[in-house]
């Protein structure tokens, strides 16, 4: 969360600065609204499901009278535009149109907007029946690591991770880096571990003991894989499902009192008329795993 609140802030202040221009759209072409397909900025990249998940919808909308808006992480930055160039007070915003897409860049960090609203659900394709052990084969590289209910990108926790699974093995390889510098690796770890296939159809890979994704949860004692029929693989780690649910019922429990305390509040004052409808509190997503995709 830290990460992506640290992104979203990052990139509102380059919108702000003045950049060098590039080739700009015609403005006839920039007329109407347009929404975020993706944001990129020091090598990361995060994709509009991300972002949706949070809540934030990041849009740009420009009217014909040469008015316009950019809806972004809370803010609204309100301007004009001419010539392919956004105007916000004394600043100047190259916007560029590519293959139908508008990109908008400044100091480093880029947006990529679409005319067409994409859509944000991040879910898991259907669970392969009856896979075969071989099926697990090849090399799979973590590109998403889901944590209550919100996918975020391995490459935004400063990981890099792979698995070579074959013969019953996985060659597991892993490094860390600072968001600030992820050109310069912080610590690298290659190292063989067992897989055991399991009657339920996964494939379950011990760690033994060793210190691996320490970006994401200390000390995981291993992962159960699971092959989708995207082609994917989804990695369950037990002590991750288990943290997500404790966090979620202690969210409930919370919200449960707070209910009761509000209920027995308009109890009294109105009489000792106040009831309860029963709906259950809380509402925070227990989801939590690794996606990984082959490697072609």
């Amino acid at each position: 969360m830290k990460r992506l609140t640290a992104f979203l802030a990052a990139f509102t202040l380059c919108m702000l600065s003045v950049a060098g221009f590039a080739t700009a759209a015609e403005d006839d072409d920039l007329i109407g609204t347009w929404y975020v397909l993706r944001m990129e900025q020091d090598g990361q990249t995060m994709d509009a499901s991300v972002m949706a998940s949070m809540g934030m919808e990041i849009t740009a909308q420009f009217n014909e009278d040469g008015t316009g808006i950019i809806s972004m992480a809370g803010q609204e930055i309100e301007g004009t535009f001419a010539d392919g160039v956004f105007y916000k007070d004394d600043q100047e915003i190259p916007l560029v149109i590519t293959d139908g897409l508008l990109e908008i860049e400044n100091g480093g960090a880029k947006m990529v907007f679409s005319h067409e609203k994409p859509d944000t659900t991040f879910s898991l394709a259907p669970v392969v029946e009856d896979p075969a052990p071989e099926d697990f084969e090849g090399v799979w590289s973590a590109t998403t690591c889901m944590e209550f209910g919100i996918p975020m990108p391995i490459s935004m926790m400063g990981e890099v991770i792979s698995m070579e699974i074959k013969d019953g093995a996985v060659l597991y390889t892993e490094s860390t880096f600072d968001l600030n510098a992820p050109d310069e690796v912080e610590s690298a770890i290659e190292k063989e571990f067992a897989a055991e296939f399991q009657p339920d159809g996964t494939l379950y890979v011990d760690f033994d003991g060793e210190s691996v994704m320490n970006n994401i949860l200390s000390g995981p004692t291993g992962i159960y894989l699971t092959l989708h029929e995207d082609g994917k693989l989804s990695g369950e780690i037990p002590e991750l499902t288990e943290t997500m649910e404790l966090l979620a019922s202690m969210s409930a429990e919370s919200e449960n009192g707070e209910a009761e305390e509000a209920e027995s509040a308009d109890s009294v004052d109105a009489g000792d008329e106040g009831t309860s409808d029963g709906s259950s509190p809380g509402g925070m997503s227990t989801d939590a795993y690794i996606l990984f995709e082959k490697a072609e």
